[in-house]
């Protein structure tokens, strides 16, 4: 009778930490183009970066270093990074969290080299069965 209560607790716990630890519906899919966003722009990699840039898409940046804010249509950020202003380096990419509702989605990125810790929240939209980064905020700072 111990045996057995002590088997069904043991399944009971193990398949509530299944069910916890569980990646949600479309989560890996999310962390892919975010992966190949911020892989575009240390590559400056234009075409990409298109495919995965809605076209309303907007970025906002704080750089906390000279206090500077600036907001970019996603033209204008695919221009910045093609131009050199933007990317261009390789930059350690740890994905923090990433939650999905449905066609909805937001990561929260943390970006760093030898100088730099860039903080950023990647807002992303499923249209026509693909991901597509809709709003990024971010902040950067000295290490």
């Amino acid at each position: 009778m111990r045996i057995q209560r002590f088997l069904l607790v043991f399944v009971s716990v193990l398949c509530l930490s299944f069910t916890l630890t569980a990646a949600q519906p479309g989560e890996d899919e999310v962390k892919q183009a975010v992966t190949s966003y911020e892989k575009a722009i240390d590559t400056k990699n234009v075409s990409n970066l298109q495919q995965l840039l809605a076209t309303n898409a907007s970025i906002t940046t704080l750089n906390k270093i000279n206090n500077n804010f600036a907001q970019y249509a996603a033209s204008d950020y695919i221009s910045s990074v093609k131009s050199g202003k933007i990317g261009g380096w390789e930059r350690n990419l740890t994905i923090n969290s990433v939650d999905v509702n449905e066609n909805l989605a937001i990561a929260k990125v943390e970006l760093t080299d030898a100088r730099l810790k860039q903080v950023e929240y990647v807002t992303l939209m499923k249209v026509n069965g693909s991901w597509k980064i809709v709003n990024s905020a971010l902040t950067v700072e000295k290490k």
